[in-house]
């Protein structure tokens, strides 16, 4: 009898705890998918740039705005003329760049997968040279609950997709979800 009142609490919490574990990679890319239509995320790309085993961030890569990086920043910037993309509704003040392939290691950048780096030091980029091709910059981030993710993947709201520099620095980024799901 003893056995049989402790084994089904013991199914629970191992229940509980495969269902918090983190799919979900520094790198990934997550597309919303059709079910997230007429939503504020309908057809956004997300680019996980740090996670942790509670949660994780990312910003949206093909958001971009109207808004010039100098219309944000008052210092003088050699990208003063790029646009910024919004990044996600979380510290919106917070410019954040996303670099392809840097010259040189910086330790200050985190990186994301292969030549793909995260800068949230906005004073440290013009130290560097970078293509102006090879950057963009963002204006807030994401952040989910490690739960919250899991169920919205379980509800088929998210797909999960490798990583792929291609899509993070495409010329038309508003076409970049279409390329990601043809059948639309």
């Amino acid at each position: 009898m003893v056995i049989k009142k402790y084994i089904f609490p013991f199914i629970i919490l191992v229940l509980n705890l495969l269902s918090t574990v983190n799919a979900i990679e520094s790198g990934n890319i997550l597309v919303a998918s059709k079910l997230l239509d007429d939503s504020s995320l309908e057809k956004t790309i997300l680019l996980v740039v740090y996670n942790e085993d509670d949660g994780f961030l990312a910003i949206a890569i093909n958001r971009p705005t109207n808004v010039n990086l100098s219309e944000l920043i008052p210092t003088n910037l050699k990208y003063n003329n790029h646009n910024v993309y919004f990044g996600g509704a979380e510290e919106p003040s917070k410019i954040l760049a996303l670099i392809d392939n840097p010259k040189e290691p910086i330790n200050d950048y985190l990186p994301i997968f292969d030549n793909v780096y995260l800068l949230s030091d906005i004073d440290l980029i013009n130290e560097f040279n970078h293509d102006e091709n090879s950057i963009r910059f963002f204006a807030g981030y994401f952040s989910w609950d490690i739960k919250k993710i899991n169920k919205d993947l379980e509800l088929g709201l998210w797909v999960i997709e490798e990583n792929n520099s291609d899509i993070l620095f495409a010329n038309n980024p508003l076409t970049a979800w279409f390329e990601l799901n043809p059948e639309e």
